[in-house]
């Protein structure tokens, strides 16, 4: 699971800094201010598809998964599932419309 996070987590960064590309200091007159905007762009511009070549060779692993020792109870995954569907929500309209979206 922790290759699909970071996965989703760099991509979507990468999404958003590329959405906002504007607001980063990539052509500032700050050296540190410019060098900070380019490091982060290369961080999430390398990590997602390394991420993905790391995941597709773990699923090409003949190893299966191990086995669980008991499922969630049927209210954690209930919990668990309301969060989710929250987080989405909160995590899409803040993603598409930021200055609406913010809780300021």
């Amino acid at each position: 699971m922790a290759v699909q996070a970071i996965f989703a987590f760099t991509t979507m960064t990468l999404l958003a800094t590329l959405l906002h590309f504007d607001r980063f200091h990539f052509i500032s007159p700050e050296p540190i201010a410019q060098a900070a905007a380019w490091f982060w762009l290369a961080i999430y511009g390398i990590v997602p598809p390394v991420m993905l070549v790391v995941w597709i060779r773990q699923l090409r692993l003949r190893r299966g998964d191990p086995q669980r020792q008991a499922p969630l109870r049927i209210s954690v995954r209930l919990v668990l599932g309301l969060q989710s569907v929250f987080t989405l929500a909160v995590g899409v309209a803040l993603f598409v419309q930021p200055p609406t979206a913010s809780f300021r």
